[in-house]
């Protein structure tokens, strides 16, 4: 499994056996001994990334729902839960509280064309990024199919609050505790947790 790494590599621009890549775009690395030639920095150096960087699944948020139901022991149980209930109340208060939400449906095989219409080399890895990462499950022959297609999106003022998910039924954004969202989702900014039987359904 390869990894992508934002520092700078030793012998610049790349090591000659490592493909040179434009500045903001991926240098892939595939083997553990490659990562000798990051070059590190002292962590007081300002001009230089003292760590690896490596940019997780941009699914991870929605495997975290998952693996928190999952686990009763898991570390993000209480804030997984916490937040499918804020993201119930929510949607089951959007006709009181007057708050607008647009549902966009993103459907992944058509992702790739519209982030190359975009015409920016970062919509087109991130778009490559969600097609190629994209949950999948075991099909017959031995292939595998994903597990999800398409996702629902829910938006408040142009910023996803919550979206669709194929194993938990809805996952939040970690930036959804916003005013406009009033009290809800605040658990991970240290709001107060509350059970099923405390709300108002």
């Amino acid at each position: 499994m390869s990894r992508n790494l934002l520092p700078r590599l030793r012998n610049a621009p790349n090591p000659a056996n490592i493909k040179a890549a434009p500045v903001g775009r991926w240098s892939t690395i595939e083997t553990p001994a490659e990562l000798a030639k990051v070059e590190y920095a002292d962590e007081h150096d300002t001009d230089l990334r003292s760590r690896i960087q490596s940019i997780p699944s941009p699914w991870a948020r929605l495997l975290l729902f998952r693996n928190a139901l999952e686990d009763k022991d898991h570390p993000a149980r209480a804030l997984v839960e916490n937040e499918l209930l804020d993201a119930i109340e929510f949607l089951w208060t959007l006709g009181a509280s007057g708050v607008s939400l647009e549902v966009r449906r993103i459907r992944l095989e058509e992702l790739q064309a519209a982030a190359e219409s975009a015409g920016s080399i970062r919509v087109e890895d991130f778009a490559t990024a969600l097609v190629g990462l994209a949950p999948r499950r075991a099909a017959g022959g031995g292939a595998s199919g994903s597990v999800l297609p398409s996702l629902a999106v829910g938006v408040v003022d142009n910023e996803p609050v919550l979206a669709s998910s194929p194993y938990t039924v809805l996952f939040t954004a970690e930036s959804a505790a916003r005013p406009q969202t009033g009290s809800f989702f605040r658990y991970a900014q240290g709001g107060e947790r509350r059970q099923l039987h405390q709300r108002p359904l």
